[in-house]
């Protein structure tokens, strides 16, 4: 549905490991090379996502993959496409993961949960995620997309009340 869909893309351009990581990025480059690089790479990412869009247009409609159009435009080549989209997945899971290894213990420990160590967090996490991702409709995963901006809200919330 387009609210499900709004809330996955709201999900991924608000939430994850970019939310964390610049922060560090412009305590490292500073504020003037930090935005410079926010700007291009968002221009850069925006522009692969319009190219996209009218290639869906231009070959088949709305409902396309990136395997569609690889199959459309390079047939001898869709298993590079697959590959660089399975390598890209690939990355963002053990980034979560990484995450969840590093700020789950302690948060845990705050709530009261001792004796909860880091493969612990990362094994619950794989497991959850792994259920998550085999399910036959993606649908479901509206709920977790709304848990996430609740959570990301939250943080930023905090961030700005606290320092």
């Amino acid at each position: 549905s387009p609210v499900a869909g709004a809330l996955v893309l709201a999900n991924t351009l608000m939430g994850g490991s970019g939310i964390l990581c610049i922060p560090h990025a412009f305590s490292v480059a500073g504020y003037g090379l930090g935005l410079v690089l926010i700007v291009i790479f968002g221009s850069l990412s925006a522009f692969g996502s319009h190219l996209l869009q009218c290639s869906a247009r231009h070959l088949s409609g709305a409902p396309c993959s990136f395997y569609s159009i690889a199959s459309a435009t390079i047939p001898r080549w869709t298993w590079l496409v697959d590959g660089a989209v399975a390598v890209k997945c690939f990355g963002v899971g053990c980034s979560y993961l990484i995450i969840v290894g590093d700020l789950a213990p302690d948060s845990l420990r705050f709530f009261g949960a001792h004796g909860v160590r880091r493969w612990h967090t990362v094994t619950g996490a794989f497991l959850v995620a792994g259920a998550l991702a085999c399910m036959k409709n993606l649908n479901a995963l509206r709920y977790t997309a709304v848990a996430s901006i609740v959570i990301v809200s939250w943080t930023c919330a905090l961030v700005v009340l606290l320092f």
